[in-house]
């Protein structure tokens, strides 16, 4: 009981701030009050805070990032063509089994598949197993679990881990590996040999990349390709790829050493890549003003590695694939390994045209902004300036809703004089000098 004695008291004066609180809340009411302040300082403060969000909105963000535009991302379509032959010498060294010797492989040889979209591969090394056909022979003994001593070392009808057939049970006491039924003879590829260097030098091979794009939603009729309008056939016939000169920067034809040049241009790299094959990814770039003529939308190309070049444990890039034909009655195979570049062409860019509603609305949002000057304005000469007081007493007046009708014209009269007596006193709303003499 003494403990409520003494919280009761407390406890009543919260509860009457609290009703206070809200009384004042419900019950009042702030409107706006103009004061027009006669001040060099503050009205060019005032200016250039309104002349900076202007910039702002309309220098950067309309001009300079096409704010008054909609954009649409590209729409593209490529297609290669590729060209190029190289002699080859001592085929013997890697084409095992061959009945011949190769001496020369041109563009129809090295591309594989023939087409793709987007992107073609050039074979640049290789190893070559021929003649193949259906039957037994011994497993390669670097495969894990191919040695064998006697049969019982060879469990049947199994397919070992990176083998190349099912295996028989038997054992080849010649090559002391377990024999399988496959393709045979098995491939045995002398890794010394591959990494020797690229068995063909396609440096000089040309490709011609073909790339047509449109923004369907912004305008179905706009089509632009990376072969100019106006371009000849003789001149798309003869011309090569050249970034320093007008003509060079109309030509879609490149050699595959410019393009992995636009990679890493040191001597003897595209020997490097080309050993062991990677990605390299072609970047067509686009940026598209729909409102300018089509002429004045071109490409931009560059180039990077897509693979990790820098990885120990399988780099580059390789796969096999069969050529089959028949000798008689019987199917035979040559399998290639083909070791070489994969051309990954990427297409971005985007379109953009005028739209009305995106300029109202970064209009409206210019006027929106410039409420901000205001703020930074009162800020400065309310709190910062030395006639900060004179000019907060101006601005902010309370009225008490308590003042008799009958008294209310007096009570204007009276503030007209006294509004008059400060503009006398204190000058610091007037910037004509004669006031205050």
């Amino acid at each position: 009981y003494h403990y409520l004695d003494w919280a009761m008291p407390s406890f009543r004066k919260g509860c009457s701030w609290l009703g206070n609180a809200l009384v004042v809340a419900l019950f009042e009411y702030d409107t706006p009050k103009f004061v027009h302040i006669k001040s060099k300082k503050v009205g060019v403060l005032n200016r250039l805070v309104q002349l900076a969000i202007l910039g702002y909105v309309i220098g950067y963000g309309i001009v300079w990032q096409n704010g008054a535009q909609v954009t649409e991302n590209v729409q593209s379509v490529v297609t290669t063509k590729l060209k190029g032959a190289a002699l080859v010498e001592n085929s013997s060294d890697f084409a095992i089994n061959c009945p011949s010797n190769l001496t020369m492989l041109d563009h129809t040889d090295l591309l594989v598949p023939p087409h793709e979209p987007n992107s073609f591969f050039v074979t640049t090394n290789m190893w070559i197993t021929c003649k193949q056909s259906i039957s037994t022979c011994g497993e390669d003994i670097t495969v894990p679990n191919a040695n064998c001593s006697t049969d019982s070392d060879c469990e049947p009808n199994i397919t070992l881990r990176s083998g190349n057939g099912i295996t028989t049970g038997d054992c080849n006491r010649t090559t002391n590996s377990c024999v399988i039924r496959a393709w045979c003879p098995v491939e045995k590829e002398v890794d010394s040999i591959t990494a020797l260097g690229p068995k063909i030098d396609t440096k000089n091979f040309t490709v011609l990349v073909k790339n047509s794009i449109s923004f369907p939603r912004l305008d179905s009729s706009y089509h632009v390709r990376n072969i100019q309008r106006g371009v000849s056939h003789d001149f798309l016939k003869n011309c090569t790829f050249d970034p320093h000169t007008s003509k060079g920067l109309l030509c879609p034809i490149f050699t595959l050493k410019q393009i992995v040049d636009m990679v890493d241009d040191r001597e003897g790299y595209y020997d490097d890549i080309a050993t062991d094959g990677a990605v390299i990814g072609l970047s067509i770039r686009w940026s598209c003003n729909l409102d300018l003529s089509a002429s004045r939308c071109k490409p931009q190309y560059s180039a990077r590695r897509l693979d990790n070049p820098t990885s120990k444990l399988s780099p580059g890039f390789n796969f096999r694939y069969p050529k089959y034909y028949y000798d008689g009655e019987t199917q035979y195979r040559d399998l290639w390994k083909a070791y070489g570049i994969w051309f990954v062409v990427e297409v971005s860019g985007q379109g953009r045209k005028f739209d009305f509603t995106r300029l109202i609305l970064a209009l409206g949002s210019t006027i929106a902004l410039l409420a901000v000057a205001t703020v930074v304005t009162d800020t400065v000469s309310l709190y910062l300036l030395k006639k900060g007081p004179f000019y907060r007493k101006k601005k902010y007046q309370q009225v008490e809703d308590t003042t008799k009708p009958s008294d209310i014209q007096d009570k204007d009269l009276d503030d007209d004089n006294q509004s008059e007596t400060d503009s006398v006193q204190q000058p610091l709303l007037q910037t004509n000098p004669t006031y205050g003499k």
